[in-house]
């Protein structure tokens, strides 16, 4: 990864409406696939 991309996604961070848009997005989405995945998975 060079340094640029690697800058561009620091500044993402900082960027508080993205952020904001990743907690409402990919988070849940996340979340409920993996809980999904954990009832379906027996020991």
């Amino acid at each position: 990864m060079d340094l640029k991309k690697y800058e561009e996604m620091l500044d993402y961070l900082k960027d508080k409406n993205k952020i904001q848009l990743t907690y409402a997005t990919v988070l849940p989405g996340f979340l409920r696939l993996s809980m999904m995945k954990l009832r379906n998975f027996t020991f």
